[in-house]
């Protein structure tokens, strides 16, 4: 299409904002950590004036960080979608997408989305949802509210198992020493449902394990969990 391409062999952000106004590149696909970077960063000026288009994929993004994103983008986004016949969830309720062609198959995408207004918000991917006592959690949603909270520079959410359930445990990367657990389990008991409370607990670390592509390693974490648990069965 006569478009030029320019691929970084590795991520640097200070070298990533510089490229985009050298470069005045019109198009940037990216994934949420990164625009979380960009989000945060209060010396991001002129860098995405030329910007046209972004896409950000491979993980799930929260409403919090999509607004302050698209404050510092600004926005100009069209979407258009298909209703089809037989949806089961009501608009406004969460469920699996399921895409159709022009054969009588389904094909299932494996998304948890919610359909709101012609369009449609991706919730979390299906294999990681939390179940606990019957009741689907998200997440995604308990990080994007993590996120929005302003000690907070990265979180990640984990179904743990206990009393022969799931129950959501959060890794947090504080801003500073400030943040207790306490806090951080109080605010989110104040904007969550019941089920969606961090009844595994808030676990505090240096940092999240991320692919290279950005996307939370949730089996490191897992591991994590196990291995801590072990540990401190063996202690007592």
């Amino acid at each position: 299409m006569g478009g030029t391409v320019f691929w970084m062999p590795k991520f640097k952000y200070p070298e990533f904002l510089e490229y985009h106004r050298r470069l005045k590149l019109s198009f940037c696909l990216t994934v949420p950590p990164i625009c979380l970077l960009i989000a945060n960063d209060s010396n991001v000026g002129d860098h995405f004036n030329d910007l046209k288009f972004a896409i950000a994929g491979a993980a799930p993004m929260g409403p919090e960080l999509h607004d302050a994103v698209s404050a510092k983008f600004g926005r100009g986004k069209t979407m258009v979608t298909q209703t089809y016949d037989d949806i089961d969830v009501e608009p406004g309720q969460e469920g699996e997408l399921l895409l159709k062609g022009l054969t009588q198959c389904w094909f299932s995408t494996g998304d948890i989305v919610r359909f709101e207004k012609g369009l449609f918000y991706l919730v979390d991917r299906k294999k990681e949802l939390i179940k606990y006592k019957g009741n689907q959690v998200a997440p995604a949603e308990l990080e994007g509210f993590l996120l929005s909270h302003p000690q907070i520079s990265d979180a990640a959410v984990i179904g743990v198992a206990s009393k022969g359930t799931e129950v959501p445990k959060a890794y947090v990367v504080a801003r500073d020493a400030n943040v207790s657990a306490e806090h951080i389990l109080t605010f989110i008991k104040e904007r969550v449902s019941n089920h969606k409370q961090l009844r595994g607990g808030v676990v505090f670390v240096d940092q999240i394990p991320k692919s290279p592509s950005g996307k939370i390693l949730r089996r490191v974490l897992k591991d994590k969990s196990r291995a801590d648990s072990k540990a401190k069965g063996a202690k007592l």
